[in-house]
């Protein structure tokens, strides 16, 4: 694999839903505040690949498009995202892969592991989530409940842009404070 070079002289100075987010958005600094609430060493070059891959946001996007099982209609545009979070969620999904699919899940995850471990958050910034569909919620959920994702998940430092991705007759937003001893990326 050729070796990319990675602008890392720019630290973000906040990250917004960069996993769902137009490609466009990410980097566009304007757009960031000014409050600096994250920090991280600079990201290898498999970490970059596979955060790229996750968030399909990078040209040479390696996105695999034959896999060996049916991948919704709906993800057709996302199958590392789609296919990373189900294999964190369900053993079956991972085991229907064959071995070579899962050496390149494997592969992803252990890097955007890594990759979230080095990141430093700072100050006690709150994160908000939207979505879209109530069976992302808890069963007998109401206002303050608990909520755990056993995948990778977006935030934004903006309500508004959490707010974009809710059905508007049926809004849920997660709220989350983070705490320095929380990591992210």
């Amino acid at each position: 694999m050729e070796e990319k070079e990675f602008d890392t002289s720019v630290k973000p100075k906040q990250i917004g839903n960069i996993v769902a987010e137009a490609p466009g958005t990410y980097n566009a600094q304007k757009e960031l505040k000014s409050v600096q609430c994250f920090q991280t060493e600079k990201p290898t070059i498999p970490e970059m690949v596979s955060l790229g891959d996750y968030q399909d946001v990078h040209p040479w996007n390696t996105q695999k498009q034959d896999w060996s099982f049916k991948i919704s209609e709906n993800w057709k545009k996302k199958p590392w995202c789609y296919v990373i979070n189900s294999c964190c969620r369900s053993q079956d999904f991972y085991n229907s892969m064959v071995k070579e699919e899962q050496d390149l899940i494997d592969f992803r995850i252990k890097n955007l592991d890594t990759l979230i471990e080095k990141g430093k958050i700072i100050g006690n910034p709150i994160v908000y989530r939207g979505v879209s569909e109530v069976d992302w919620l808890p069963e007998n959920h109401g206002e303050k409940t608990e909520y755990t994702e056993d995948a990778f998940g977006s935030f934004s430092l903006e309500f508004e842009k959490a707010y974009q991705y809710v059905n508007p007759k049926n809004p849920i937003i997660f709220q989350l404070t983070l705490k320095p001893e929380m990591r992210a990326f």
